[in-house]
C-alpha cells in the first residue's frame, strides 16, 4: 500500500526494502492489557478479525511510548500525553496509518472507560489523500456494458464486473464468494460479509446468474 501511495504522490515507484521492526510492549502489565483489549474486540459484534488486528498495532505503539516515558499504569495518561504521542507518530504513520491509528485509539479509550481521552481522539481528523469515486457516468456505464457484451472478455471477468456493477457487493466479498453461496433454486446469493461479519442475502438476477453459470 505504501508503494501505491508513493506512486500516486510522485509518479514513481521507489524500489526499497522495508523491514518494519516488531512493535510490542516490554512489560507484563502492558502485554496483559493488550491481550485484554484484543479479546474484548474479538468478542464485540460486527468487528472483523482484520479490524481487530489493525486496531492492535496503534495500541502496541502507545504502550511502547508509555514505557519509554516511564508511565507504568494506564491511569496516569492524560490528554497532553496523548497529544505528544500522536505528534511522535506523525513522522512514522502516513495519513492512512494515522486514520487507522485514531480508530484503534478511540476503541481503546472506550475499553478503558476514559471518555475524556475518547473525545480528544474523536475531535482529531485526518484529511483523505484519495477519494472514492461517487458514481459512474452514463458514458462509463455504457462503455462497461459494451465491453461485457464483447467477445474479448473472459467469463470470469464478466462475472466479477456484473457482481460489482449490479449487486454492489464489496470486492472482498466477491473474492471470498463460493459456489455453495448461490442458491440456484431460490435465485439468492447468501454469504457472510468479510468486513462486518454480518450475514447478507441478495437476489440473484438473471444477468448475474447467467454470467456466474458461464
Amino acid at each position: 500500500m505504501n508503494l501505491f501511495d508513493d506512486y500516486l504522490n510522485t509518479g514513481e515507484i521507489p524500489f526499497k526494502v522495508h523491514r518494519p521492526g516488531i512493535v510490542k510492549p516490554n512489560t507484563e502489565y502492558y502485554n496483559d492489557l493488550l491481550n485484554q483489549f484484543v479479546t474484548h474486540l474479538e468478542n464485540t459484534k460486527n468487528i472483523a478479525h482484520s479490524t481487530v488486528m489493525s486496531y492492535r498495532y496503534p495500541i502496541r505503539c502507545l504502550f511502547q511510548y508509555l514505557e519509554s516515558n516511564k508511565i507504568e499504569n494506564i491511569k496516569a495518561i492524560d490528554i497532553t500525553l496523548m497529544q505528544n504521542f500522536i505528534n511522535s507518530q506523525r513522522s512514522i504513520w502516513n495519513n492512512g496509518g494515522l486514520r487507522n491509528g485514531l480508530c484503534g485509539l478511540r476503541a481503546f479509550s472506550q475499553f478503558i472507560m476514559r471518555n475524556d481521552i475518547y473525545e480528544f481522539f474523536k475531535s482529531m481528523s485526518v484529511p483523505r489523500g484519495k477519494f472514492i469515486i461517487p458514481y459512474l457516468t452514463s458514458d462509463e456505464i455504457n462503455g462497461l456494458w459494451e465491453y461485457i457484451q464483447s467477445d474479448i472478455i473472459l467469463y470470469r471477468d464478466k462475472a466479477i464486473i456484473l457482481l460489482c456493477l449490479i449487486t454492489g457487493i464489496r470486492a472482498s466479498d466477491i473474492i471470498a464468494l463460493k459456489l455453495n453461496d448461490i442458491n440456484w433454486a431460490s435465485n439468492i446469493i447468501s454469504f457472510t460479509q468479510q468486513k462486518t461479519g454480518n450475514p447478507l442475502s441478495i437476489p440473484l438476477l438473471p444477468t448475474v446468474g447467467n454470467a456466474l453459470f458461464d
